[in-house]
């Protein structure tokens, strides 16, 4: 089997860098509990998440998705 250990650390380490970008980006509390499931694709959204983001809504994928579609519409509006 292959050592696919860095590749999931990476992931982690990844996923907090996100979060605590988020988490440092938002001005106020939400309005609203976290959900426990995404509003996109349907799938749980960790605890750790809910944690850091109160109020969030997507899973770490599809909020990824999410903010690249509006980088590249941007980018599209701006060109």
């Amino acid at each position: 089997m292959e050592n696919v250990m860095p590749d999931i650390c990476d992931h982690a380490n990844d996923e907090m860098e996100f979060l605590n970008q988020i988490t440092l980006s938002r001005p106020h509390p939400p309005s609203q509990p976290s959900a426990t499931h995404c509003c996109d694709c349907k799938k749980p959204i960790l605890r750790r998440r809910r944690e850091a983001l109160p109020g969030v809504r997507r899973c770490v994928d599809c909020q990824t998705i999410l903010e690249i579609e509006i980088t590249v519409n941007s980018r599209r509006n701006t060109a």
